[in-house]
């Protein structure tokens, strides 16, 4: 059975802006797997039925990691398409000086 994540944009008080579904097939868990092997910083704690939340800092890691790695020939289309979504979701947060909530 395959897991639909809940992420969640939240300001510095954990006020939540904008929530969005990831789409079924886990893409983006999909994503996190392949990023882990080739470098990208704070993905390898992103698992199926549990929850994650990065703070800014981790935030700026993944703004400086991602769209390095987008275009790798081990990332899908899809993949590819649910981490846009989710680099979109974590400049937002890191914009609020917030965090990004992964909800498995």
């Amino acid at each position: 059975m395959a897991i639909e994540l809940t992420i969640h944009v939240q300001n510095q008080l954990h006020e939540t802006m904008r929530t969005f579904v990831e789409p079924p097939g886990e893409p983006f868990l999909k994503f996190c797997r392949a990023a882990t092997a080739i470098g990208v910083r704070y993905v390898d704690f992103i698992w199926p039925y549990s929850d994650a939340m990065l703070n800014f800092f981790q935030l700026a890691a993944w703004l400086e990691d991602f769209p390095r790695v987008l275009d790798f020939d081990v990332i899908s289309p899809k993949e590819r398409a649910s981490a846009r979504r989710v680099l979109e979701a974590a400049k937002e947060a890191h914009t609020l000086a917030g965090y990004l909530f992964i909800e498995g």
